[in-house]
């Protein structure tokens, strides 16, 4: 994976026509392959930029305000799919803290 294809993988994952939040909101559920391609993205670029003193605002800006975007549709799924979703929120927000290097 390059720096550009897991940039494109978050845009797709986090902001694109078909993100995880849309497919969510339609209640088509958590796809687990979307959020490991997410996560490989997510861990690949934390050791691109480990030693960078910035990250690109596109990748920055996908984050801002992650966990409300998982939160929001909470109510649509039944308990032990609500648990999936937290789950993810809460990988995602460690892995975004890993990304800008905040301990």
């Amino acid at each position: 994976m390059t720096e550009q294809e897991a940039i494109q993988v978050i845009r797709e994952l986090i902001s694109g026509d078909q993100s995880i939040f849309v497919q969510l909101a339609l209640k088509r559920g958590l796809d687990p392959a979307a959020m490991a391609r997410l996560e490989a993205a997510m861990r690949y670029l934390a050791t691109v930029y480990r030693d960078r003193d910035h990250v690109p605002k596109t990748v920055a800006g996908a984050f801002v305000d992650i966990s409300r975007d998982f939160e929001r549709h909470l109510r649509l799924y039944p308990r032990a799919e609500q648990i999936k979703i937290e789950n993810a929120r809460d990988l995602t927000v460690s892995l975004a803290y890993d990304l800008f290097g905040v301990s």
